[in-house]
């Protein structure tokens, strides 16, 4: 699991420069990650990447229980709340790596910014200051 920290941490950068620096939209990311997932970054985290983007949000109902038509446009990805949660599996990791005197400089970074993103109130708070 600590090895997927970083991974997926790399893969959350890479999309969100792709998407907020690039310009991309959610279909032009699935694209870009089905080709990753087609050479030498193919894996399982990059292919369900690629999937995640292209999905649409198509069950979404009213208070009442009536679907709405309207979703079908919109992305599921989109409605994901930005907050990580934590299992303790990240800093297990890297407490082991430290006893056994291994840099593990990449899940690191990658906990860290876990950490950060679980803490959403005070990210919002401090957007504007920087």
């Amino acid at each position: 699991n600590g090895i997927e920290y970083g991974d997926k941490q790399l893969i959350a950068e890479a999309a969100f420069v792709l998407k907020s620096l690039g310009g991309m939209t959610n279909d032009e990311l699935s694209e870009v990650f089905t080709k990753w997932n087609e050479g030498k970054l193919q894996s399982f985290l990059i292919e369900i990447t690629a999937k995640i983007f292209a999905k649409r949000d198509v069950d979404v109902y009213d208070g009442q229980g009536n679907k709405l038509p309207e979703a079908a446009d919109k992305f599921l990805v989109d409605s994901i709340l930005d907050k990580t949660g934590n299992k303790g599996t990240g800093k297990m990791t890297i407490k082991e790596g430290a006893e056994q005197s291994i840099a593990v400089g990449t899940m690191a970074a990658a906990l860290d910014a876990r950490f950060i993103a679980a803490d959403k109130d005070n990210r919002l708070a401090m957007a504007p200051k920087l």
